[in-house]
């Protein structure tokens, strides 16, 4: 009898391709200070934030879009400068991801990644404290910032997203904060390709 064998053969061949997802969202629950003191290492990982309010962003007062009002101090002429804030992720392969920040800050902001400044907006060079003013009011607050993270600072577990907000008078009458950490990564696909087909005749 007659029998005759196909053989299918193809070559593996591996495509990056890349995935997202966000950290940290629009809106999630952060913790923050509001009582006019800077606790030290603050932005760190190792910080207990125990004591610290905790609130669902919005955060902000004087705009009435704020789902978690901060305190001022009571005194309308002499308001607080800076707010503080504390979120905590958790990652694996922190080698892999890039970062991205988007963020809403009236009038000022310092973001860190587990204690290292990653980002200064509208603030001047060199050491800040709670009484440092912005540099220049923010006319439309609701606006988002958008900006690349250095993601060297990541680390493999538990990540801290710290962000101090400043105020450019201790008049102003209003104060907002949010924002959202995203991250992508690469995804390594394996495909066949190349296929080539041939008969065997085993006759």
């Amino acid at each position: 009898f007659l029998l005759i064998i196909l053989v299918i053969s193809a070559q593996l061949v591996s495509k990056v391709a890349y995935g997202d997802t966000t950290l940290v969202k629009f809106g999630s629950s952060w913790k923050f200070l509001d009582n006019n003191t800077t606790p030290a290492n603050w932005q760190t990982t190792a910080f207990n934030d125990a004591a610290w309010s905790s609130g669902m962003g919005e955060f902000g007062y004087g705009d009435n879009d704020e789902r978690t009002v901060i305190n001022y101090g009571g005194n309308p002429n002499s308001k607080y400068i800076t707010t503080y804030f504390r979120k905590s992720f958790s990652i694996i392969n922190p080698l892999d991801y890039s970062l991205i920040l988007d963020l809403i800050r009236d009038d000022a902001a310092i973001v860190y990644l587990n204690g290292n400044e990653v980002y200064r907006n509208n603030l001047p060079s060199g050491t800040i404290n709670y009484n440092t003013l912005a540099i220049e009011n923010v006319p439309d607050e609701a606006s988002w910032l958008t900006t690349i993270i250095n993601p060297a600072f990541l680390i493999s577990g538990i990540n801290v997203i710290a962000v101090e907000i400043h105020q450019q008078s201790d008049t102003s009458s209003d104060i907002s904060f949010n924002a959202q950490l995203s991250a992508t990564f690469p995804i390594t696909c394996t495909t066949p390709s190349n296929f080539t087909t041939s008969l065997i005749d085993t006759t």
